[in-house]
């Protein structure tokens, strides 16, 4: 029944949205077997005396306020009174608030985990001789999802690839590679199968990336390389240029 952002969202971000419907005075009134959207339209007057009887007795009366003459600047003399729709209907009553909310955190968290997340693998230098090396960085997905999230980003091309980064200090320079490159999406856990599955995966590291540049150097230079996601964080290495085991 909810629409409008959260369809725009998704249709053109490619991203997953929740609404949390956490709030029913209809229920707290002691009303069964109705439909939350219907009942608005049209519901018998029972109804409206439960609603009635449970702010009076839950609420000191916060959820309906009884009518009074009001001088109105432009419609003169009125009355205003009636149901509280922000405070009852729209949002649980502040005394209930906290009550309504405890059911939720866990459920959040739960969803902020299956989030995308960039770690390091590896970092480091192998001497090739003549003052050149080939720098390495090892990435992994480690989150349940996909760094793009969902296909339909990939399809509206609104989400980025991973974006590989190397910092050359005075000295050295790039014999192969790019200083900044995009180097493509990561698969996360999402629908894939488990070491002892029966169904073969033939893709079973489309969760990492391995990423190299040959720099020219003299040993003991200090090269920085990153690696960030527009959805999957930040990684970052700094790999000395020196010889195995030194």
């Amino acid at each position: 029944m909810i629409g409008g952002t959260f369809d725009w969202i998704y249709e053109h971000l490619g991203l997953f949205s929740w609404v949390v419907e956490i709030w029913s005075p209809m229920r707290e009134a002691g009303i069964t077997d109705y439909k939350f959207i219907d009942w608005f339209r049209d519901h018998p007057i029972d109804d409206d005396l439960k609603l009635f009887r449970w702010s009076e007795e839950k609420l000191r009366g916060a959820a309906h306020h009884g009518w009074k003459p009001f001088d109105h600047p432009q419609l003169g003399r009125v009355e205003i009174g009636g149901w509280d729709r922000f405070h009852a209907f729209g949002n649980p009553p502040l005394p209930l608030l906290a009550r309504e909310l405890a059911r939720f955190p866990k459920w959040l968290l739960w969803q902020a985990l299956c989030s995308p997340k960039l770690e390091l693998v590896h970092a480091g230098a192998t001497a090739l001789g003549d003052d050149t090396w080939t720098i390495t960085l090892v990435i992994q997905n480690t989150g349940w999802l996909p760094t793009y999230v969902s296909k339909r980003a990939l399809a509206r091309r609104t989400v980025r690839g991973i974006v590989a980064e190397i910092a050359l200090p005075q000295g050295t320079s790039l014999a192969s590679g790019k200083t900044r490159d995009e180097v493509g999406q990561l698969e996360g856990k999402a629908h894939k199968h488990t070491g002892v599955s029966f169904w073969p995966d033939y893709n079973v590291t489309d969760d990492r990336m391995k990423i190299e540049w040959v720099v020219r150097g003299g040993a003991g230079t200090q090269v920085d390389v990153t690696a960030r996601h527009e959805r999957a964080g930040t990684v970052r290495a700094s790999v000395l240029l020196a010889e195995a085991g030194v």
